[in-house]
């Protein structure tokens, strides 16, 4: 059953949307093809009016958890996945009004925005997000039967296991980088 989220046809369209999401945030407006797969990108389930797209695509995912069946399970953690990612930055577009009474509150957002959750997503979980696809599923199937009878409490078992996955994929995100700046090094001189 486990195994079933290891199917990759289930697995493709979130990689392929996490390249296309990659690719237009990092290209600039300067050049025309670029600055129309961002803007497509921008409006592509993204846009606050997809809202309830992602929240139908959540909700069928939950459907074919629930369903239980296996062909239903491999594609539910994707829908869940997608509907609730692409929802939740459907709902951080949105415009909501400011409290006046609550200014300082506001300011203070914004700036842990600005300082924190920016650098923390665009540069931390970016570097390493590669690696960490790669190699989360394979390190959790194996994980996940052991620490089950190494830790019978769900929630301590659910963090050992989640920064052991974390762990493995910025170890190979690393790696690959170390070993790509020495080849680069040794073909320079």
């Amino acid at each position: 059953m486990t195994s079933a989220f290891a199917f990759f046809p289930a697995r493709l369209f979130a990689f392929v949307w996490g390249v296309y999401l990659a690719i237009a945030s990092l290209t600039t407006s300067a050049n025309p093809p670029q600055a129309r797969l961002q803007t497509y990108a921008n409006a592509l389930l993204l846009h606050p009016n997809c809202l309830p797209i992602n929240i139908a695509c959540f909700a069928t995912g939950l459907t074919f958890k629930w369903m239980n069946n296996p062909i239903f399970n491999i594609f539910s953690e994707a829908l869940i996945t997608i509907g609730l990612f692409c929802g939740l930055i459907c709902l951080s577009q949105l415009k909501l009004p400011k409290i006046p009474q609550f200014h300082s509150v506001n300011r203070l957002v914004a700036q842990a925005k600005a300082r924190i959750l920016t650098p923390i997503i665009g540069q931390t979980v970016g570097k390493y997000s590669y690696g960490i696809y790669l190699t989360h599923m394979n390190v959790y199937l194996v994980l996940w039967p052991t620490a089950t009878k190494i830790i019978p409490s769900y929630w301590p078992r659910v963090f050992m296991v989640v920064v052991a996955c974390l762990l493995a994929g910025i170890s190979i995100e690393v790696s690959f980088s170390w070993l790509q700046s020495q080849l680069r090094s040794r073909k320079v001189a």
